[in-house]
């Protein structure tokens, strides 16, 4: 046994609930409280203020996945009656060839999507928040063109689920301070 074998050291159960109740007390004060839990002046909740953005219709397959995912983030169960906000989005993809073969033949590619947001509030038609989000997944390419295609399909997906997610978090994380 070393000096420092801590293996058969036990804090008595006394000691650890004293340290755990203290750990609860010093967080309480610092004013920390749960992102979806009602705001501290007695506000609407950050679900609540989500369930009332709007997200308008996209015009490519991309700009609708980031949508749907969106809304399946936002919406609570129900409607989420009058919006107040309005989520405008654009989506910018950017692939590069990670790893090019000598008889130049792509075996690994590199999908970025990049979303840069801008929420407005609809009554002043004003910016409230505006921000930028990204998400990289990287595919390896092989001999049959329909992998190829589903393939980078699949990276496509991830990274909307990926960025909606992000922005769902930052969102919330402004509506809670509010």
């Amino acid at each position: 046994m070393s000096l420092f074998d801590l293996s058969t050291f036990r804090l008595p159960r006394a000691v650890s609930l004293v340290f755990a109740g203290g750990l609860l007390l010093t967080v309480a004060a610092c004013g920390w409280q749960p992102l979806y839990a009602p705001g501290v002046t007695g506000g609407a909740s950050a679900s609540t203020a989500l369930n009332s953005i709007d997200i308008p219709e996209a015009n490519n397959r991309l700009g609708q996945l980031i949508r749907n995912n969106l809304l399946s983030n936002f919406k609570s169960a129900g409607d989420g009656g009058t919006p107040l906000y309005t989520l405008e989005l654009v989506p910018t993809v950017t692939k590069n060839d990670v790893l090019v073969q000598i008889d130049t033949d792509v075996r690994r590619v590199q999908y970025q999507l990049g979303v840069t947001y801008k929420l407005i509030d609809l009554a002043t038609r004003q910016p409230v928040n505006e921000g930028h989000s990204f998400s990289i997944v990287s595919y390896t390419r092989v001999a049959s063109e329909y992998a190829n295609i589903r393939a980078e399909k699949n990276a496509s997906e991830k990274t909307a689920r990926a960025v909606a997610e992000d922005i769902r978090t930052r969102l919330a994380a402004f509506f809670s301070a509010r």
